[in-house]
């Protein structure tokens, strides 16, 4: 709930069909989390991390995460294999 709070926010004042949500793992200090990045064009707008259980589906995780997200009227969304140490997606595709 906190992750989709803060994304919450920072749609608000802006068209969200003009927004891109890019979802992929991210490992901070030797832990893992899914990472939300809300773009505006080539602009970081928010981003918002979940602790990831390793031993949980990430497909499932990433799809929770989708609908969620297409809940707050974002329909732009993609997956990256990875954020990288910048915070730079890495591979990405757009998401059915």
């Amino acid at each position: 709930l906190q992750m989709l709070s803060s994304l919450n926010q920072a749609i608000e004042g802006h068209d969200p069909e003009q927004l891109e949500a890019i979802i992929a793992p991210v490992d901070l200090d030797d832990e893992m989390y899914l990472r939300v990045q809300l773009r505006a064009a080539d602009s970081v707008l928010a981003e918002s991390d979940k602790p990831l259980d390793l031993s949980a589906d990430l497909e499932m995780e990433v799809d929770d995460v989708r609908d969620a997200l297409r809940n707050l009227g974002l329909s732009r969304l993609s997956v990256a294999l990875r954020f990288d140490a910048d915070g730079a997606p890495r591979e990405v595709r757009p998401l059915a």
